[in-house]
C-alpha cells in the first residue's frame, strides 16, 4: 500500500493536484465567460466544460501506450511532443 506522505511519492500528488485545480479552474472559467459574457446557450457550455476535463482522461491511456511501445528507445519524451 503506497504511502502519499512519503517524499518519494511527491510527484504523482502534486502533479494529480495541479492537474486538478487547473483543469477544474479552466472549466469555471470557461463557463463563466461563455455563459456570462457572450450568452452562450447552455448546453454548449456544458459541453465545454466537459471537454476540458478531457486532457485527464487522455493522460492515463498516453502513459500506458508510452510504457509499452517505447519510440526510438525513449518512453516519455516523445510522446510529450505528440
Amino acid at each position: 500500500v503506497p504511502v502519499w506522505r512519503d517524499p518519494s511519492n511527491l510527484g504523482l500528488v502534486l502533479h494529480m493536484w495541479s492537474s486538478g485545480f487547473v483543469v477544474n479552474g479552466l472549466a469555471a472559467t470557461s463557463t463563466g465567460v461563455l455563459a456570462g459574457y457572450l450568452n452562450v446557450p447552455s448546453y454548449i457550455v456544458n459541453g465545454a466544460s466537459s471537454l476540458t476535463g478531457a486532457p485527464l482522461i487522455f493522460s492515463a491511456l498516453l502513459g500506458a501506450l508510452s510504457d509499452a511501445k517505447p519510440i526510438l528507445g525513449f518512453h516519455r519524451r516523445p510522446y510529450m511532443s505528440l
